[in-house]
Parts: C-alpha cells; structure tokens; sequence
C-alpha cells in the first residue's frame, strides 16, 4: 500500500538476486525517507538491476525508473564473457575497498538465488539474450545508471532509437555496487528523484 507522506519505489532484481540484495540497498531507502511498495504500478520509483531492467511493469508512465547496470547483450558468448567479467572486476573492487566480506556475503546469496530461483533467472536469460543492445521503452523519466567497471555498459547500443531518449550517467564502481555500496547509491536515487521533483 502507498503512504501518501513518503515518495515509494519498488526494486527489481536481475540474475542471481533476490531478497537479501533488495534488502540492503532498501533498508537504505527508508533510512532517507522513502516507503517501499509491493506494487511496481503504483511506486513512484523504480529501481531495476541487471536483467531487472528487462522486466519492468508496461506502464511506467509517471515515474522515476532507473535502469541500474543494465544487462543487454548481443549473444551468448558476450554474455558469458561479461558475467566472469563482473565476478572478477567485483572482487577486484572490494578488495581494493578492504570489503570482501561484504562481497563474498552478497556472492553466497547470488549463488543461493541462481540455485534456488531457476525459474527467475531462465527468464532473466531470455530477456538479456533477446534485448540485443536494446534496452526496454519506458515512458518515465529514464536514468540509465552504469558504473565505469560494469562489462554491460560497453554493450549498450546507445545509437538504438528506443535508447535515445534517457539520461546516461556513469559512475566509480563495479555492476554490483547499488548491493555493495546501498546508501552511496540510495542518495543517487534522491538526487536523481528530487531533481525530477
């Protein structure tokens, strides 16, 4: 149910992801104010990750939706290559950041989610597969959110007519930071929202 007192958003998480990475970067949310919603129709945000981006609601009219490190690809062998890619360069990024705990506890759960969500992660393949370098017609306000070591971002065809009309920006971190680094990339979604405000 929405609070009419706090903005909503909702998350929607790629390959391998579940409810312990919703619930880091969401208990960040709340902390700045914001309400969580059940209903992607009727969030005022939402925040796709990965293959997430691929599966938003029809109607997004209305909202704020931020495509966070989506995952378009042109075929399978630059799809395998950038899912090692950004198993790698995540380590990589926590290592330098003294945090590999934090990534070994969110890649424990990313393994528990491939396993024990087959049926969301078949869709999520699909849906990559089929995007090409596509990404999906919104009709909110679009920030597409890469981070300046996430393999996709590359992928992305930005000369694609649907991808034409977003905001690009791109930021210091790996494909899984909105997971390692919640409240840096909650107070990304306040600007961003505030500024659409």
């Amino acid at each position: 149910m929405k609070n009419s007192d706090k903005p909503t958003y909702h998350i929607i998480p790629g390959f391998g992801e579940g409810k312990y990475h919703i619930q880091c970067l969401a208990t960040a949310l709340e902390r700045l104010g914001y309400a969580a919603s059940s209903d992607a129709a009727g969030a005022d945000i939402l925040i796709a990750h990965s293959g997430g981006c691929l599966d938003l609601p029809a109607d997004t009219g209305g909202k704020l939706v931020i495509l966070a490190d989506p995952s378009v690809t042109p075929g399978v062998p630059a799809l395998v290559r950038a899912m090692l890619v950004k198993v790698w360069t995540d380590a990589q990024e926590c290592a330098r950041q003294h945090r590999l705990r934090r990534w070994a506890a969110k890649t424990f759960w990313n393994l528990m989610y491939i396993f024990s969500r087959t049926v969301h992660n078949w869709r999520m393949t699909r849906l990559t597969l089929a995007s090409g370098r596509r990404l999906p017609a919104v009709a909110g306000r679009t920030v597409v959110i890469s981070h300046h070591r996430d393999p996709w971002r590359w992928l992305i065809g930005h000369d694609e007519p649907v991808n034409r009309g977003y905001v690009f920006v791109t930021y210091q971190g790996s494909h899984d930071q909105l997971w390692l680094e919640p409240a840096d990339f909650a107070s990304v979604v306040q600007s961003w929202y505030e500024s659409a405000s």
